[in-house]
């Protein structure tokens, strides 16, 4: 393994982690969507579950996160993630040592890029759960409720861990599988 420097851009690991959604929407979206679901039915969107229920939902949506970071780090394939993580477990010590070597170095040369691209998702992720919340408490719950498409008695919680799946938690999968790359030198930005 070869020393690599990222240059990272001021906003590059953003726009990685868009260009990774974008390329690959359909089964990020089916990913995103079995955990969105899995969370609403767990919240009480539906009513009341059984405990047995509760745990293959859970079991589901864990699942569908594995899935979605192996799909990033096998750069939009499974399979290929899949055997990259179990590489890790292959890797000699002098590897390893590269490994952290490149870590350091891109820290080292990109500290002050690394830092903005840290605050424009930080301003993303707080719009995107400012919006969800404002979104839910303002009109959405109660308009689910008054067309049956969630149960009376249930909270705010299934709604907002609902569109909270469905957009800024794998937004926030992405981007930290994206940077982790960058940073090891995988990916280049």
């Amino acid at each position: 393994m070869e020393q690599t420097i990222a240059k990272i851009g001021f906003a590059e690991v953003t726009q990685e982690t868009q260009r990774f959604i974008n390329r690959n929407w359909l089964i990020v979206g089916i990913l995103n969507l079995v955990a969105a679901i899995g969370r609403f039915v767990q919240e009480g969107g539906t009513g009341r579950i059984s405990a047995e229920a509760f745990l293959t939902l859970e079991i589901a949506v864990e699942l569908s996160r594995i899935l979605l970071v192996l799909l990033v780090i096998g750069n939009g394939s499974v399979a290929n993630g899949f055997r990259a993580v179990i590489s890790v477990f292959r890797m000699k010590r002098a590897d390893w040592k590269q490994v952290w070597n490149n870590v350091r170095t891109n820290v080292a040369w990109n500290k002050i890029t690394l830092s903005i691209n840290f605050i424009i998702f930080m301003v993303i992720g707080t719009a995107a759960n400012i919006s969800i919340d404002l979104f839910t408490h303002l009109f959405l719950l109660e308009w689910l409720k008054s067309h049956d498409l969630l149960v009376v008695t249930a909270s705010q919680w299934p709604v907002i861990l609902f569109l909270k799946n469905i957009s800024i938690i794998p937004f926030t999968l992405v981007f930290e599988c994206v940077l982790v790359l960058i940073l090891i030198g995988k990916l280049k930005p």
